[in-house]
């Protein structure tokens, strides 16, 4: 699987507007995060553009894990939330959002996103912000898609 090479960030979006006018200029990704608290108006947003217009083969949603649980399954219920309140069969990409919870924390996270990822939740799982080789525990790794983020702002108007 090869992500997208151009994502529309939607941190700070709650309105359709945004999303569908991101939709009819071409964007196909869109990239979401629990930390956000809009994952159920993002994917609000994509089913009530795409209805008949744009099948969800070819969108590409990433999410992002804001915190550990408790334990694995709670942050592993975390990730399934975000797959339920987006309204979709599976998110394509979920990444750990943050490196600052100490070693046993991501390696709650990174246990959580392996679960899902065989459950068939989520299609690719990785890191955001933080350098894989360096940051998860060792041995934990099996077949990751290290995601390297980089930002463009082209401007604050969309019109």
């Amino acid at each position: 699987m090869q992500a997208p090479r151009y994502v529309f960030g939607t941190g700070g979006i709650f309105d359709p507007g945004p999303i569908h006018h991101a939709l009819e200029v071409g964007y196909r990704a869109f990239d979401t995060a629990q930390m956000y608290k809009n994952e159920a108006e993002v994917g609000a947003a994509l089913k009530s553009y795409r209805g008949s217009v744009i099948p969800r083969s070819e969108l590409f949603v990433i999410s992002k894990v804001e915190k550990p649980g408790r334990d694995m399954q709670e942050t592993y219920e975390g990730i399934r939330r975000s797959v339920e309140v987006l309204g979709l069969d599976h998110i394509d990409l979920m990444l750990i959002h943050n490196p600052n919870h100490g070693p046993e924390g991501r390696k709650k996270q990174w246990l959580a996103l392996e679960r899902a990822k065989r459950d068939g939740l989520v299609k690719a799982i990785g890191v955001s912000n933080l350098c894989v080789s360096r940051r998860i525990p060792g041995g934990l790794i099996t077949s990751p898609m290290c995601a390297r983020r980089q930002r463009l702002h082209l401007g604050t108007d969309v019109a």
